[in-house]
């Protein structure tokens, strides 16, 4: 800033917008599953800010996809370039991209991540759509368009025309061609000097022009087709040894000793506080080392003010580095060079860009006293702050907010240093630059109006920024008459208080503080977009302190209060919140009903509390956080979806369906949660009621050594069966036992064990000469799961087994209907492995393939070849001769009819495993069949099984080599 005779000094502006806290439905009924709030452009619709749902899971290390999924960029020709990130002490690091579009960088366009453990919370965003598809090739040279730039400034003499200073630029950046004559970068830009915004990009050369008489440096944006200016932003701001200053006392500082001579050079503080004397020069080449052979300070009275400069920027260096873990003023450690005593007369104090200059002033009768004051100091390194976050557009609302930004840092800065400075006069926190002017403040940040400041936005004194055409002599539409809505805010955030603004508005703040202000004000910078208005402000500033506080705290009461008190925004709306209506649920699984799957459902109710919610109707989207407990075998949830009406309180429900599924485990656990659209109302979600715990404890028990077993005709039980579990299948009328299931490696459904044979003792057998237990179970299956393997298990009372040698016994499957059918090969016997337990045993084996009737009984033998269906050869009926052999021998016969066709000759051994296949031709029903086994088999019996057309025979089959 500069300071003008006029006294118009260090102004300032700011705003932002958010839901929940006096928004406007409209801007959040687009708001989705993953977005709590979001705020557009209204001219083309593209998002401004959007404020993410809590528990949404979006990584900052996958910007580009975010990008493409918010705000639409493809990536290729419209993308975000990394510009640089910044971590303040809360943690919330603000991640800055710039715009490029074909190659071309798009000036102020750009997006920030607000981030917080690695997931973005925020986004802050101006950026264009190119809709109206402009060309990348400029229709003018770049020698055309700089001598529109300088014709436009219209300066006497130019820093590169000054030779000493051509020389001190190559010094002061160590580079041989560096040069203050500009080159023409093309950019894209839109025209910011027409009164009214249409967002439509154009191709630009930009030049940094640095002129010396008239003073200025600006960036100029010359229309790189047409030749038209279309904006200027103007970046010349207008405004341990100890000393004698001249404003704060005696102070205590950092010199550096050069050959025997002590000088103004602090190295402890990033790259350095360096402070030079100018002799009333405006040539920076020209200036010297404050210098003196002892460390004694001032050397001279006049240089006193030095000291000022000197102590007030590492006291600046101080309060970033330690309340902000920022490093200099470009967060890089950066040079902080002061060059005092610029000018003769000057009335003014600035930050160039690049380093601080100040004039000594025409005295305070008709001017300023030398502007060396520790708030002058603050205030213009604070524009060097802005520049390297934000980089707010000096123009307009933006502009006033840069202006704005450095009064509170000045503020801010004078009020931490007070400690260190011995003034017979203390300072005034909330008066700006009443040092260098015999106590007569610049502004009033606590009473703007009485400096002819606005304290409402668009109020008393509010320069229109509608319809305005930027320029120096209207100062860039009023950039310093409206820095006080800026001022009064953070007065009040900082201080707290009450009143009525110029709208009528009664408003009622609590203070924050000297800590809590500061920082919300210092993150809500770092995310501001270049083209920010006092609305988007309070959008940023709102939505730091929600994700820092909570989003009903009480700071982000006083946030939104502070805002309404200077007519940005409606005051705080007390919130509403929606939760759980029980935070936990602890139940058993166990179900009355016998029904596959059987379950039970239990209501889950999201609740709204607090206040009525107004301005939409809310929706509540319900979802599994976690627990051990697995979807559609142990749960199922209904609705996940829950919209409540407007203003309602009545509480929202759905289903979650238990199953009870006979599974042996430990209990198991689901842990729910919810996402919120606020639908443009002011809900958030009840931080004590945001999870539900549901814990199912187990009903279900591996039998017990005194387990009751079941031994009653048409006992049953149906359970839902899945791969991994461990069934057991009680009758539900007494808890009796029946069956057992586990191992299984693929999921059954639904499965039922049925006692369908019931008795003491076993009976001989039809399909074989052993005997066969009068009990068996059937397990009935709805669909045939031939590959599936899993181990069952059948129980026998000790009376059901009636004394029989359990180590001889085995355990039977088949799926024939009847026992007249089964034989070796439709059936499969195993060796069992014994459960003994008192009074009963559990008959446990491997078995695959289970069919929709598979039953399971035991036999006290193997399975013969013996069977009714050997009757269906006739009197002539095959014969297998030599009987016993060594693997040579011959089947030879008539069959019953006259078939003519092959004969499938299939030999198996006594556990039903296949040792040879062969096919003999069958001519007028008469078959002869010479067999020669080749492969080497043990001696024994087995079994040859001859099909040939719809008959059938086995013959035993005795190897004696």
């Amino acid at each position: 800033m500069v300071f003008s005779t006029k006294k118009v000094l260090l102004r300032s502006a700011f705003s932002l917008f958010v839901s929940g806290f006096g928004f406007q439905a409209s801007q959040a009924q687009q708001a989705g599953a993953s977005i709590e709030f979001i705020e557009r452009n209204n001219i083309d619709n593209t998002a401004k800010s959007i404020r993410f749902a809590p528990k949404t899971q979006l990584r900052a290390d996958n910007a580009n996809e975010l990008f493409k999924a918010y705000l639409g960029l493809d990536g290729k020709d419209n993308l975000m370039v990394p510009k640089h990130n910044t971590t303040g002490k809360t943690g919330m690091t603000a991640m800055r991209f710039t715009q490029f579009y074909k190659g071309i960088k798009v000036e102020y366009g750009g997006a920030t991540l607000s981030v917080k453990n690695g997931l973005v919370r925020f986004l802050t965003s101006n950026y264009y759509t190119f809709s109206n598809n402009p060309s990348t090739v400029p229709s003018i040279a770049e020698r055309d368009a700089f001598a529109l730039a300088t014709k436009f400034v219209g300066a006497d003499l130019y820093k590169w025309e000054i030779p000493e200073e051509e020389v001190f630029i190559k010094k002061m950046y160590k580079k041989e061609d560096t040069s203050f004559l500009p080159k023409g970068i093309l950019v894209w830009i839109e025209d910011m000097m027409s009164d009214t915004e249409d967002r439509k990009m154009h191709l630009a050369y930009r030049f940094d022009i640095y002129a010396e008489k008239p003073l200025s440096r600006q960036h100029v944006f010359i229309d790189a087709v047409t030749g038209k200016v279309l904006f200027s932003n103007a970046l010349i701001k207008h405004t341990a040894a100890s000393g004698a200053s001249k404003y704060s006392g005696t102070v205590s500082f950092i010199t550096s000793k050069e050959a025997g001579t002590y000088i103004l050079f602090d190295s402890t503080r990033g790259d350095g506080v360096y402070t030079l004397n100018l002799n009333n020069s405006t040539a920076y080449g020209s200036a010297v080392d404050f210098a003196s052979p002892t460390n004694t300070w001032p050397t001279a009275a006049s240089h006193n003010i030095a000291l000022d400069a000197q102590w007030g920027t590492e006291k600046v260096y101080d309060y970033w580095l330690a309340e902000h873990g920022r490093d200099s003023w470009d967060d890089l450690g950066g040079i902080l060079a002061s060059f005092v005593h610029y000018g003769s007369g000057y009335n003014n104090a600035f930050w160039n860009g690049s380093f601080m200059t100040y004039g000594d002033g025409t005295g305070s009768a008709s001017g300023f006293d030398p502007l060396t004051s520790l708030d002058v100091t603050a205030h213009e390194i604070g524009h060097g702050i802005c520049s390297a976050t934000s980089d707010l557009v000096y123009t307009k609302e933006s502009g006033a907010m840069n202006e704005g930004f450095s009064d509170c840092w000045g503020a801010t800065i004078e009020h931490y240093s007070d400690p260190f400075e011995t003034d017979a006069i203390s300072k005034k926190t909330w008066y700006m630059g009443e040092e260098i002017d015999a106590g007569n403040p610049l502004r009033r940040m606590d009473l703007p109006k009485l400096k002819n400041d606005p304290d409402t936005y668009t109020g008393t004194y509010w320069t229109s920024v509608v319809g305005c055409s930027p320029t120096s002599a209207n100062d860039y539409c009023g950039v310093h008459s409206n820095s006080g809505v800026l001022n009064k805010f953070y007065y009040l955030l900082v201080e707290g208080g009450s009143g009525t603004n110029d709208k009528g508005s009664v408003y009622s703040v609590t203070g924050l503080g000297w800590t809590k202000s500061p920082d919300i004000l210092y993150n809500t910078e770092l995310v501001l977009s270049s083209t920010a208005t006092y609305a988007e402000c309070r959008t940023a500033s709102i939505n730091y302190t929600i994700l820092t506080y909570g989003a009903c705290s009480p700071e982000v009461k006083s946030v939104t209060d502070a805002w309404y008190a200077v007519g940005v925004g409606l005051a705080y709306i007390p919130c509403s919140f929606i939760g759980f209506d029980i935070v936990s649920l602890d139940t058993s699984e166990f179900s009355s009903s016998i029904s596959c799957p059987s379950s039970t459902t239990y209501k889950i109710g999201l609740k709204p509390s607090g206040p009525a919610f107004v301005g939409g109707s809310p929706m509540a989207t319900l979802s599994i956080a976690g627990g051990t407990a697995v979807s559609g075998k142990d749960y199922s949830l209904s609705t996940t979806s829950l919209t409540f009406p407007l203003g309602s309180t009545a509480t929202q429900y759905a289903d979650l369906t238990v199953f009870d599924n006979g599974v042996v485990k430990d209990s198991r656990n689901i842990i729910l949660d919810f996402t919120l659209s606020p639908m443009g109302s002011n809900v958030f979600v009840n931080p004590d009621f945001d999870t539900m715990s549901v814990t199912l404890h187990n009903n279900d028990s591996i039998p017990a050594l005194i387990t009751p077993i079941e031994t009653i005709l048409s006992s049953t039980r149906t359970w839902d069966v899945h791969t991994g579990e461990e069934v057991y299948f009680y009758n539900p009328a007494n808890n009796n036992l029946i069956a057992g299931i586990k191992d299984m490696t693929a999921d059954l459904g639904c499965l039922t064990a049925t006692i369908t044979g019931s008795g003491a003792g076993f009976k001989p057998a039809v399909f074989s000469p052993v005997k066969r237990s009068f009990k068996e179970v059937t397990f009935t299956l709805g669909n045939e799961e031939p590959a599936t393997s899993y181990l069952a298990t059948i129980y026998f009372t000790n009376s059901e087994l009636a004394g029989a040698v359990t180590s001889s016994l085995k355990l039977l499957k088949t799926e024939e209907p009847t026992d007249t059918t089964i034989t070796i090969l439709n059936s499969v016997t195993a060796i069992p492995t014994l459960i003994t337990r008192t009074g009963y045993v559990g008959f446990s084996a491997a078995f695959t393939g289970i069919k929709p009737s598979s039953r399971f009984l035991l036999i006290d033998g193997s399975l013969s070849p013996t069977s009714t269906k050997v009757d269906i050869l006739d009197n002539l009926k095959p014969v297998l001769s030599p009987n016993p052999n060594d693997g040579t021998f011959a089947i030879k016969g008539r069959l019953k009819n006259l078939y003519n066709g092959q004969a499938s000759i299939v030999i198996t051994n006594m556990m039903g495993q296949v040792i040879h296949t062969s096919e003999n031709t069958v001519s007028s029903g008469f078959m002869n069949a010479p067999v020669s086994l080749t492969q080497t088999l043990a001696k024994g019996v087995y079994f040859v099984n001859v099909t040939a057309g719809d008959e059938k025979a086995i013959f035993r089959l005795v190897l004696d080599k």
